[in-house]
């Protein structure tokens, strides 16, 4: 009984009422009717038959129920996962999207992605979903909403292309094929696209996907569309998944290991944005990265023997979840039901769906992806991001999705290293007739009191800026500032000091002595203190040179000197 309280979900149910359930079970339901055309248009996206789709609202959503941290986040098949899945897999040599290899592939992907995010959560590591910038996700991501659109044009307008690996190899392919149009298809496709797009103008609350679906389910039906040309599912036997066992070899897992690593990032980074970004929505609701990341991890594993595609946190799905009022994972439960019970009654119904109808739902799902309102942003208010989400954005279009998820991650972790690197220092002097001290550069008032630099230093002290900060403190008394006496570090913001930082700082205070400068410390945090004074170095100082507040400091010189 003990075991199954540290389950999340066990948790939260000892406070749960019947009303509660109300609000569950009615935005479950809204939330399934969005899911099942998503999940078989993305399915058709990743370059897999449509059950995959389904498969992947029923035991990812099931298990992930059982350890989500959140209400609102809403996991399963997604445009940008099915995107990075054909662009990765289906790229692999002697690989057809279909096939049952490739099935196999994909399905071993999503189990081995499970089980990198679980260790994630496992060890404690949610925290490196934040590594990866949100200019350098929006322009990844903007390129992914034309890279979609570009490659579902084929079946808007019902004609047929080569696998081309270069965007504009595809889109040269759908201008030569374009005499070649079917125009039913054509015609069903942007009337759809076009429907959809009132309907959300309307109320966003529509299941818009939805009746799109039927609608052109019913008219290919009733018309005998399918004899005209118009290309449609088919025939789809599906019922419920069986279980499957996976056998891994080296070179497979060497195949298939660079889109695993991909999902693992995005897949993170998705989950985390999307759940923050509701969650910050409600007070009352805490986001838990490591236990997101092990229900999310679990999910993907489970989903992987049940034959789901991989899944990931839904944008859509999870607003809704969260304008509705969702009060536990029972949420999901709810949806996985009524996924099930499309799976063993209604499946003969998806036999007619034209596969421009599912272009069209994919089109206006991707619609929101482009972040034109951020690249606006970032021009106005800071030039470096706008250029980092630039970079990532025309790489991701002009080279490809994996080369633009590797100079995405590298742009990010360039951003931490120069940040880093060189921390912020500043100058401070004292505002007339106040004990205050303010940075020099923005306050112009400020007045710096004679034969002295005081010096506030912005950051943890450690191997990433040692370097700086040596170079810094040496520069403040070069022969070009002589008569400087005292220098007092202000440590307010130095918030650790490792190993290569302690030596860089016995470097200053010897460099101070063999000058006859005085070398003063002030406002130092507990931890950096406690360092110091075990490597002898707050010794050396003396306590007479360790201040609490930088006025101390000052008076204490001008003291001495009159």
């Amino acid at each position: 009984m003990k075991l199954l309280q540290k389950i999340p979900l066990f948790k939260n149910l000892r406070f749960y009422t019947a009303k509660d359930f109300q609000y569950d079970l009615i935005a479950g339901l809204t939330i399934s009717i969005l899911l099942i055309p998503q999940g078989i248009s993305y399915a058709y996206l990743a370059g897999l038959p449509p059950q995959y789709g389904l498969y992947a609202g029923l035991a990812p959503l099931i298990v992930y129920a059982f350890f989500a941290s959140t209400p609102y986040l809403q996991i399963g098949p997604v445009a940008l996962t099915s995107l990075l899945i054909v662009s990765g897999i289906g790229q692999i040599n002697g690989v057809e999207l279909q096939s049952e290899h490739y099935i196999q592939l994909v399905l071993m992907t999503g189990l081995l992605t499970g089980i990198l995010q679980l260790l994630l959560g496992v060890f404690k590591l949610g925290i490196t979903a934040n590594f990866l910038s949100k200019p350098v996700i929006a322009g990844f991501t903007s390129a992914a909403a034309i890279i979609i659109t570009i490659s579902q044009l084929k079946d808007i307008f019902g004609i047929k292309i080569g696998q081309y690996k270069f965007l504009h190899q595809k889109i040269h392919g759908v201008y030569q094929a374009l005499p070649d149009m079917n125009p039913t298809a054509a015609i069903m496709g942007f009337s759809s696209l076009l429907l959809m797009y009132v309907l959300r103008k309307i109320n966003r609350k529509i299941p818009s996907a939805l009746i799109a679906l039927v609608i052109g389910s019913v008219c290919t039906w009733v018309f005998q569309l399918d004899t005209k040309g118009l290309k449609i599912i088919g025939a789809v036997d599906i019922g419920l998944p069986a279980f499957r066992w996976y056998m891994i070899d080296l070179p497979t897992l060497r195949s298939i290991l660079p889109t695993v690593i991909t999902l693992t990032i995005f897949g993170a980074v998705e989950c985390m944005t999307i759940s923050k970004a509701i969650a910050s929505k409600d007070p009352k609701v805490r986001t838990k990265p490591n236990q997101e990341f092990i229900g999310i991890g679990l999910s993907k594993i489970f989903g992987a023997f049940f034959q789901a595609m991989p899944s990931s946190g839904s944008f859509s799905r999870s607003a809704v979840a969260h304008d509705l009022s969702a009060k536990s994972s029972i949420v999901s439960l709810i949806s996985a039901s009524a996924v099930a019970i499309v799976l063993l009654l209604l499946s003969p119904i998806l036999h007619f769906i034209p596969f421009t109808i599912l272009a069209s739902i994919i089109i206006i799902s991707v619609m929101n992806l482009f972040e034109f309102q951020e690249a606006k942003f970032l021009w106005t208010y800071h030039r470096r991001d706008f250029w980092n989400m630039a970079v990532t954005f025309l790489v991701t279009l002009i080279v490809g999705i994996e080369q633009g998820v590797l100079v995405g991650v590298v742009l990010s972790i360039i951003k931490v290293l120069m940040k880093s690197a060189e921390p912020h220092i500043a100058i401070l002097g004292r505002l007339p007739g106040t004990t205050v001290y303010k940075n020099v550069d923005r306050f112009e008032e400020a007045v710096v009191p004679a034969n002295m630099k005081i010096i506030r230093f912005d950051d943890e002290l450690y191997f990433a800026n040692a370097a700086f900060f040596v170079e810094k403190f040496k520069a403040y008394v070069r022969p070009n500032t002589k008569g400087i006496k005292v220098v007092v570090l202000d440590a307010s913001g130095m918030n650790g000091i490792d190993s290569v930082g302690i030596r860089a700082f016995e470097e200053v205070l010897d460099f101070y002595t063999e000058r006859d400068i005085e070398f003063n410390v002030c406002r130092v945090i507990g931890p950096v203190r406690d360092i110091l004074k075990k490597t002898g170095l707050m010794d050396r100082l003396g306590s007479e040179n360790n201040f609490l507040q930088i006025q101390d400091a000052v008076d204490d010189y001008e003291q001495v000197t009159t």
